[in-house]
């Protein structure tokens, strides 16, 4: 109960939950009695229903999930929200494999703060680097992202152009943009930004029948290195940083032109522009 209790977020339960505020024991006693039940989750990144779905046992035996997932449902590799791949985040994490530790909880404790990343399209560094307010919030960047930050229109990605997306696929203002790329968009050959051309890329390199891969992922780990472009007729930029360990047009992207003098980043520079145009 103990770790439940550390996890539990109680403002945001009641947010979400407005009938759960003035419940007698409070909001946790409210979640564990009856919210778990009723597929209410007790955290932005723990999706009870998610979970449910890989641990059926919880519900008819009355056990509740996110204590089940801290006990024994992270040594099964169940996964707290689609978001999340534990497997994906331990490969990418050595460290936390071989300390053998929840990855989920590994990464709100600790992981988000060293810049690591929960999702490969959600780049938590930049996020941080990027939003100020966020850093000086201390709430977990995914989270905001989440919760606020899509409203607000912050990017999770210096390669996702969030206005740009909204507007060229006629979204409706309910719709997150980011949310819609990865679990459906990209399969339907949308692009993330209007410099990564999604549906030639997929054409050009990867199956162009079965969409099994997301494309910009692909790139980005695997594709720039090797040669293979974001879109036809691609140029590495001759100004900013190259070469390194990360995919070119990453690196103009992420590059602030007079970042010493904390010049804005060119990612928010473009979504501006975007602003501008679509207002």
């Amino acid at each position: 109960m103990a770790d439940i209790d550390r996890l539990f977020c109680r403002d945001w339960y009641v947010l979400e939950n407005p009938d759960a505020q003035n419940f007698p024991g409070g909001a946790l006693t409210h979640y564990t009695l009856f919210g778990w039940r009723e597929g209410r989750s007790p955290h932005p990144l723990f999706d009870v229903q998610w979970y449910l779905s890989q641990a059926p046992e919880c519900q008819p035996e009355g056990i509740e999930p996110l204590g089940h997932y801290l006990t024994r449902g992270w040594r099964k590799m169940h996964s707290p929200h689609p978001l999340f791949n534990p497997a994906w985040y331990l490969r990418q994490n050595r460290d936390v494999m071989e300390a053998d530790v929840d990855p989920w909880w590994h990464y709100l404790n600790k992981g988000w703060k060293e810049g690591r990343r929960l999702h490969p399209l959600f780049d938590t560094a930049w996020y941080l680097q990027t939003y100020a307010d966020v850093v000086a919030s201390e709430e977990e960047p995914l989270s905001h992202y989440l919760r606020l930050g899509w409203r607000e229109g912050c990017a999770p990605h210096p390669l996702f152009g969030g206005h740009w997306y909204v507007r060229t696929y006629d979204l409706a203002p309910e719709t997150n943009p980011w949310l819609d790329y990865i679990q459906m968009g990209w399969r339907a050959g949308r692009s993330p930004h209007a410099r990564f051309d999604a549906l030639w890329y997929h054409e050009t390199y990867l199956d162009p029948v079965a969409f099994a891969c997301e494309p910009l992922n692909h790139y980005l780990t695997s594709g720039w290195r090797e040669g293979l472009l974001p879109h036809a007729g691609y140029v590495p930029a001759g100004a900013g940083p190259q070469g390194g360990d990360q995919a070119p047009l990453y690196l103009e992207l992420n590059y602030c032109a007079g970042r010493e003098g904390g010049a804005m980043c060119v990612p928010v520079q473009e979504e501006l522009m975007v602003q501008e145009q679509v207002g």
